[in-house]
This record gives C-alpha cells, sequence and structure tokens, in this order.
C-alpha cells in the first residue's frame, strides 16, 4: 500500500540509492525492499519527506543581468545547498541562497515566460509555481550620435530601464546624467570628455544591463582662434 520510490542502478549488498517520488505534503514513513528473490527487507530507520517549498518570484520579468529573489519556505527541501538554477534554458548565475530566500540574475535569452528549475545538493529537483518573463531589452536609436559636455542625448528603444530603474548611462565610458527615463526613453546630458568614440551602456538598478556598440562620438570643444569683427 506504500508508494513505489525509483532504485538507482547499480546496486549492492549494502548499498542501494532510491530516488522519492513526489508527493503533496511533508510525511514521514518507513522503507521496505523487495528483492528480485522474493525476500523483503525492512528498514528500521523511517526517512521524512519535505514537503514542497512555497515561493514567491521578484521582479517577474526582466533583462540581462536581472537580479530575481525568490521568498519562501523550505526552499533548500533538507538538502545542504542549491546547485543551480535553470531558466529560460540556461543557468541563472546564482547569487545567495538559504532555505527562505534565493538570488539569482538572468542570462541571456530570447524573449519568453517560463518557470524556475531549483537544483539542490541531494539530486532533488523543484519547480517554482509563478513565472519569470524575459524581456528584450533593445536601443532603437541614439539621438544625436556625438556631441560634448551638456549636449542632450535621447535614448530610444524597449524595455530600457528595467524592473526598478536606470542606475547610471555611459556615453563612451564616461557616465552621463539622467534627466528622465521611461521604458521607451532615456534622457541624458552628456558630460565632458575629450575626443573619442564609444558605446552606449544603460546599467539598470536590478542589475540589467544594455550596451550599444560605438553608438556615441565626443567631438573636440570648439576652440575660437579669432572673432571678426572684434
Amino acid at each position: 500500500g506504500g508508494i513505489e520510490a525509483e532504485i538507482q542502478e547499480p546496486t549492492f549488498d549494502t548499498l542501494v540509492r532510491i530516488t522519492l517520488p513526489s508527493m503533496s505534503s511533508s510525511t514521514s514513513a518507513g522503507i521496505v525492499l523487495h528483492c528480485s528473490n522474493g525476500g523483503v527487507v525492512t528498514s528500521p530507520f523511517n526517512i521524512s519527506y519535505v514537503g514542497p517549498p512555497t515561493s514567491i518570484i521578484t521582479p517577474s520579468f526582466g533583462i540581462q543581468g536581472t537580479v530575481v529573489t525568490i521568498r519562501g519556505s523550505n526552499l533548500l527541501s533538507g538538502a545542504q545547498s542549491v546547485t543551480s538554477v535553470r531558466v529560460f534554458n540556461g543557468d541563472g548565475k546564482l547569487l545567495f541562497f538559504n532555505d527562505t530566500v534565493i538570488e539569482f540574475s538572468l542570462p541571456f535569452s530570447l524573449p519568453s515566460t517560463t518557470n524556475v528549475d531549483v537544483m539542490l545538493s541531494s539530486g532533488a529537483m523543484w519547480r517554482t509555481s509563478g513565472n519569470v518573463t524575459y524581456l528584450r531589452s533593445s536601443v532603437s536609436n541614439v539621438v544625436p550620435q556625438h556631441g560634448q559636455v551638456g549636449t542632450e542625448v535621447t535614448i530610444r528603444g524597449v524595455a530600457l530601464n528595467g524592473f526598478v530603474g536606470v542606475q547610471r548611462v555611459a556615453l563612451a565610458g564616461i557616465p552621463a546624467f539622467v534627466r528622465s527615463q521611461t521604458p521607451e526613453e532615456i534622457v541624458v546630458v552628456a558630460n565632458g570628455a575629450s575626443a573619442q568614440t564609444g558605446n552606449v551602456e544603460i546599467f539598470n538598478v536590478d542589475g540589467g544591463f544594455v550596451s550599444v556598440f560605438d553608438a556615441w562620438t565626443y567631438v573636440s570643444v570648439a576652440n575660437f582662434t579669432s572673432v571678426t569683427p572684434p
């Protein structure tokens, strides 16, 4: 009348490994082995099944690098550690874990929505009930694409400022003053720099990152040699 567990090969006289089946709640039960010769072996020890974790995911959407937090109870399910977090058919970068909090950053992905699979050191895996949606952040244009200190630059695109907002924007590696921001448009003011060309980079508070290669050029500051008429 018990629930069958999967036996992991090979088996030995002194060692048998099993994989616990899925169960809906926590319980404790004995172990009974049915051998191929008809023998039955009953363990003197019980095994405790730890019920499925309960969890909440925040934020529920993001871009590459966005830090996602899973909060709940019993997240380790009796294991010592989290070994990996699978999301969007890739591994998230594991940042922190304990039995109530798991933090990781999203890998690159095509736009999609999926659950999160948490792999544990015990060999167990559990899947979140909530989903994460990957927003493919992209820049459609930068206007103007050249200037100097004080130039107002408008960056347009999709999902530019992540879940929380923009932390900083760099033009050719030089931090710019962020004047305004929406998911579709960020307006910044260029700081002073020598003549150079470089990437436009957007760093979000939630860890998300967007970059456009060689999209901004600092031009030389005007140098007046004469004024006519004086």
